[in-house]
């Protein structure tokens, strides 16, 4: 399985280049070298940097970017100066090493963004934090990461009338305001989801997702892809998560008792032995 997801990599990062070198040849204005960095591309104003190898962000050129794609450059860290003075609207980020994106990091571009494709990084969880400043975000790429498990206090929701990526502790708040935040949709195929309670809003929403918008075929197969293994090892797919919240709670409930059990166990076989020694 290990290998198949490797080889899957290898031929996704391949095609993906192949697809962006056949855009940029087939686009009426050519591509021409950056002027601060001419090993990327630039063409009024997007920016393309595929496949060149950086441990950190090019200079930004002279030009208002709109479109920015650092695909397949060994990128480790989104800092928060990193992109500062930008005010993009799509940020392609595939096939690099990302797994840290810094506070205030998309500030910048908190109103402009609404495309974001994570892809195939190191992420072990949805950079929440590192997102947080982006408000009219409507589209999230993060499949084949790490991502094991979704935090509790990780929530969407709708904020007046933009679309917007905050992230909450209120579960009940999502519940009224459906899944418009996101409306073009939420990508996590390929991730080492573990069926747990805390997953169990996640989906909620994509049900929800489904019957309030409209997408394109590729993108709603790939919504009903997305997987997490149970206990047994079986794959569920996250759009069939129906666990009973009471259920849950009860199990919360009875771990803090097994938890509390333990602790005053523990306190009275010490207390019999300083007895005993006595």
């Amino acid at each position: 399985m290990v290998l198949e997801d490797v080889l899957k990599g290898r031929v996704f990062q391949r095609v993906a280049l192949v697809a962006c070198l056949l855009i940029g040849t087939l686009t009426p204005e050519p591509l021409e070298p950056c002027t601060r960095s001419p090993l990327c591309s630039c063409r009024a104003s997007h920016m393309s940097c595929i496949a060149v190898p950086l441990h950190r962000f090019p200079e930004w050129p002279h030009i208002e970017l709109q479109h920015l794609d650092i695909s397949m450059s060994n990128l480790e860290i989104i800092s928060e100066s990193a992109l500062d003075g930008l005010h993009l609207q799509t940020l392609v980020l595939v096939a690099n090493r990302l797994h840290h994106i810094e506070n205030n990091a998309f500030s910048s571009m908190a109103n402009s963004l609404a495309s974001l494709d994570l892809g195939y990084n190191e992420f072990t969880e949805i950079p929440h934090q590192g997102l947080k400043d982006l408000k009219v975000l409507n589209w999230l790429n993060l499949q084949n990461n790490n991502i094991a498990c979704i935090k509790s206090d990780i929530r969407w929701y709708h904020l007046e009338e933009t679309l917007t990526t905050i992230f909450y502790p209120n579960f009940t708040s999502w519940s009224h305001v459906a899944t418009k935040l996101l409306s073009g949709g939420l990508i996590l195929t390929g991730n080492p989801l573990v069926c747990e309670c805390e997953l169990n809003w996640l989906g909620a929403w994509l049900r929800r997702w489904f019957q309030e918008n409209e997408a394109g075929t590729e993108l709603r197969r790939a919504v009903r892809d997305a997987y997490c293994v149970d206990k047994y090892g079986r794959h569920v797919p996250l759009l069939q998560l129906r666990a009973d919240e009471a259920e849950c709670h009860a199990s919360a409930l009875s771990s803090d008792a097994q938890t509390h059990y333990s602790n005053t166990l523990y306190i009275v076989v010490v207390s019999l032995w300083i007895l005993l020694l006595r």
